[in-house]
């Protein structure tokens, strides 16, 4: 057990001075930001396409360190993409006189594969949520949901102008709770769906009192109709899907259908 434990600590230590060393040489080069994160994210995912990190019989604070691990390196990669607007994205003349933003060329590819990439690392992470002792980690999918959406948003943000409408906002948030839903059901991952269920919620509420502010009342009035009538639906379906997975389980496992009989 003492052996077990020594070689789990040596593989996180070894794991973080790798990176350790990547960034240093990448810092001391004074290579972009965007293309220093590329490259850390691309040698990760070759990491764990080599399946250096799930062995069948993984320790269990390795396996956890590495699931937390890949969550922090979508967070930071949604950062950095969030703050290269300012160069990825270049103030030239529109029609008229108007001034509106552009992609820079140059930055305009890397910033794509990095995106990319990383939702890449995060479907692979979403996919090996429960790959250690059944479900003992599914409230990792709620930080993978998280993850998730924080890396539309940076994308969004960094490499586009489409939140210079404040509904766009909203929207974005609505699809990305609807995209973890539908995958906390295929996954069968309660926390990420709940997470996609409230995000939903307080993006409609937002879309109907914060964006259309400045609306006229009958249109406020009829948002606010729209709004809960969408909460109302995905809530229904939401119980609807649950009742299924119950009735479902119930039929693959005798003893609680027989329990319910006795009941």
């Amino acid at each position: 057990m003492q052996r077990r434990k020594l070689l789990t600590a040596l593989k996180v230590c070894g794991l973080v001075l790798f990176e350790l060393s990547i960034i240093s040489i990448l810092y001391s080069a004074r290579v972009e930001a965007v293309y220093a994160f590329l490259a850390f994210t691309a040698v990760f995912l070759l990491m764990l396409v080599l399946k250096h990190d799930v062995r069948a019989q993984v320790p269990r604070g390795y396996w956890l360190f590495i699931r937390i691990h890949e969550i922090v390196v979508v967070l930071a990669s949604s950062l950095c993409l969030a703050l290269y607007r300012g160069k990825a994205l270049k103030l030239v003349s529109g029609p008229g006189s108007d001034l509106v933003y552009k992609l820079d060329p140059s930055l305009a590819i890397p910033c794509m594969l990095l995106s990319l990439l990383t939702l890449v690392l995060l479907v692979c992470a979403l996919l090996r949520v429960r790959t250690y002792d059944g479900r003992r980690f599914n409230w990792l999918g709620c930080l993978l949901g998280i993850a998730f959406t924080t890396l539309v948003l940076g994308t969004i943000f960094g490499l586009t102008n489409w939140f210079n409408e404040p509904y766009v906002f909203s929207i974005a948030c609505m699809a990305t709770a609807l995209i973890c839903v539908i995958a906390g059901f295929i996954t069968n991952i309660k926390p990420l769906r709940l997470y996609g269920l409230i995000l939903v919620i307080i993006s409609v509420l937002r879309l109907v009192t914060f964006d259309l502010a400045n609306v006229e009342s009958l249109m406020r009035v009829i948002a606010f109709i729209v709004g809960g009538l969408i909460c109302f639906g995905i809530s229904a379906l939401y119980s609807y899907a649950v009742k299924r997975f119950d009735e479902k389980a119930k039929e693959d496992n005798p003893v609680l259908q027989g329990t319910d009989e006795l009941r």
